[in-house]
């Protein structure tokens, strides 16, 4: 995916069309979380753009179930 912007039209777009929902994504907020966890990599393309890209989904599986794991053993 090209930009943080696309990401927010496509999600805004599914929404619609799936659940006939009008929503305004939270993008800067949402890529925080998605960076912050290691599931995306954002890539400076040239000055003012980026490339935004997500990990395989067997890899993004693995570090939310290690996530998750490790929260509840904290809780026990």
């Amino acid at each position: 995916v090209s930009s943080r912007a696309s990401i927010r039209d496509m999600c805004e777009q599914f929404m619609y069309e799936k659940f006939n929902a009008k929503i305004e994504m939270p993008i800067d907020k949402a890529m925080e979380t998605l960076l912050r966890l290691g599931l995306v990599v954002e890539l400076s393309t040239n000055g003012s753009s980026s490339s935004v890209i997500a990990l395989p989904c067997p890899d993004a599986y693995e570090i939310l179930k290690s996530r998750w794991d490790s929260l509840l053993e904290h809780k026990t």
